[in-house]
């Protein structure tokens, strides 16, 4: 029996280690004081798994290309936009709050929904209904969290941006023009 890890399980242990001495040990002892953990970071454990080991199980164990892979996951990058818009004409009628605890579960259902299809040999339709409901519940909460962060800072101390410093005479940087795609 084998018992090391591949090179690919020992990337996601390292991205998890990570996530977590980045991300969550400075604040766990506060957290734990205030007996609470914020939803933003849920959230951001569910994207990080779901946008982390859903491609990478399409390209190893599935055996496409990073370019079919990305073509793949376009309908749930599409949902985020669609959410986030539809997210901020929903805190017309309920409270962001509301919003984004429905974003969470949207997503919450789609990762349920995804896990439920996954298997080798999976087809594009198979999967598709999951990334769309994953994206529109990313949309949702990922909208509604940054709405709720941002309505704390005080006005004075709130940035913008200073029109008169825009320059419009300075040339874009030429960038390399990326290579064809094969949508075999």
């Amino acid at each position: 029996m084998e018992f090391e890890l591949s090179a690919e399980q020992r990337e996601i242990q390292e991205l998890a280690r990570a996530f977590a001495r980045e991300r969550i040990e400075p604040h766990a002892a506060a957290w734990d004081r205030e007996r609470g953990f914020p939803p933003a970071l849920v959230d951001e454990l569910g994207q990080v798994g779901m946008l982390f080991t859903l491609p990478l199980f399409l390209q190893t164990a599935e055996g496409r290309s990073a370019q079919v892979t990305g073509f793949w996951l376009l309908p749930m990058g599409l949902s985020v936009i669609f959410g986030a818009q539809l997210g901020g004409r929903l805190v017309r009628r309920v409270t962001a709050t509301t919003v984004a605890r429905a974003g969470l579960v949207v997503q919450a259902a789609s990762y349920v929904a995804i896990i439920r299809v996954i298997e080798p040999g999976i087809e594009f339709v198979q999967i598709l209904p999951g990334l769309i409901g994953f994206g529109i519940g990313i949309g949702f909460a990922s909208s509604q969290l940054t709405n709720v962060v941002l309505s704390e800072v005080p006005l004075d101390k709130a940035g913008g941006i200073d029109p008169s410093t825009i320059r419009f005479d300075v040339p874009l940087p030429d960038f390399a023009t990326p290579p064809p795609v094969d949508f075999k």
